[in-house]
């Protein structure tokens, strides 16, 4: 049907052969259709250089208008429009310094959703969706602090939790 295929029909099985069967249960579905939309990755250098991920996407975030809809990672930045240029030199001002910044924005190519980098992008849209969630990241995953359930007897505190991911599976 619609189900985009990513792994070879021939490709070795992953399935173990140790140990015993084990009945699990999550909350899984298919991505049933390809995605019907270019994202253009482009590489950002930053000149001066800035350690603080805070700051550069703060930085990023002054020329929104610019971009329309995006995701930076930290050095790369993802977007559904394509610039009108593959190179472009932007100017940010650090809003509490003054310090002026040269961001150089490089198209690097497309990406294809199929692909390991696709699935990064989308697994970091996921990860800024629930974000919006009000949970708290604990190491790589989402916890819910509000609906924490107090067990007195033990003195611990239980925090219902998330761990989400996009990732292509066994026969898919």
């Amino acid at each position: 049907g619609d189900t985009l295929r990513t792994r070879a029909l021939d490709a070795p099985s992953k399935q173990g052969t140790m140990g015993q069967p084990l009945q699990l249960t999550s909350n899984y579905f298919k991505l049933l259709r390809h995605i019907e939309w270019t994202l253009h990755q482009y590489r950002v250098d930053f000149a001066p250089q800035c350690a603080s991920a805070r700051l550069m996407q703060g930085l990023i975030k002054e020329h929104k208008k610019t971009f329309g809809g995006f995701l930076f990672d930290g050095t790369q930045l993802f977007m559904v429009n394509k610039l009108r240029s593959d190179q472009l030199t932007l100017q940010s001002r650090h809003e509490r310094t003054g310090d002026v910044y040269q961001l150089r924005i490089i198209h690097t190519g497309s990406v294809d959703m199929t692909n390991e980098t696709g699935i990064q992008v989308l697994n970091l849209i996921l990860r800024r969706a629930m974000a919006g969630l009000n949970l708290q990241l604990v190491g790589r995953n989402l916890f819910d602090a509000a609906a924490k359930i107090a067990i007195r007897e033990y003195q611990i505190e239980l925090w219902p939790g998330y761990i989400t991911s996009i990732r292509h599976h066994e026969r898919d």
